[in-house]
């Protein structure tokens, strides 16, 4: 065989695979792109899939939290019920009034002994002429003011 007739074969088997290559990529193309939105299709199903589990667990995982809040919140509440049953079943034994008065009587003294002059105590008497020692205090807000004589006289009256 001659040098040209192996050249123009070899044209011809290259030619003869890339049409072959090409017609067979035209062939096969749709089912292909078929193929491939198929699988982006489920990976995308997956991904929602996955992301649902996520929701899933975090609201578990909330819910969860939400339970020990809650019961840390009922520990509380029953600690708190608890002092004040202890407080109030030592505060209603005999004897326990009278000490407190006595106490109200040596706080009021404890004021006048350090001058403490920003409150007001008020006495309410009840039937054994005793004060109510729940009537509480009120704070007076000092409001220092101007001396008449500190003002000069378009200060004293506005109408000069």
């Amino acid at each position: 065989m001659s040098d040209g007739a192996k050249v123009a074969l070899t044209i011809i088997g290259i030619v003869g695979v890339f049409g072959g290559g090409v017609g067979t990529c035209m062939r096969y193309w749709p089912e292909y792109r078929s193929w491939e939105q198929g699988m982006a299709g489920q990976a995308e199903f997956q991904r929602a899939e996955q992301n649902r589990k996520i929701r899933i667990e975090s609201a578990k995982a909330e819910h969860q939290a939400a339970k020990e809040l809650a019961d840390a919140e009922i520990a509380r509440a029953k600690g708190a019920a608890e002092a004040n049953k202890i407080m109030a079943d030592s505060l209603s034994r005999p004897g326990v009034e009278a000490y407190l008065q006595w106490k109200w009587i040596h706080m009021l003294e404890m004021g006048v002994q350090h001058k403490v002059t920003d409150r007001e105590v008020i006495y309410l008497p009840v039937d054994g002429k005793l004060p109510l020692l729940e009537a509480g205090r009120a704070v007076k807000q000092r409001v220092d003011l101007p001396r008449l004589n500190d003002l000069t006289p378009t200060q004293g009256n506005p109408s000069k």
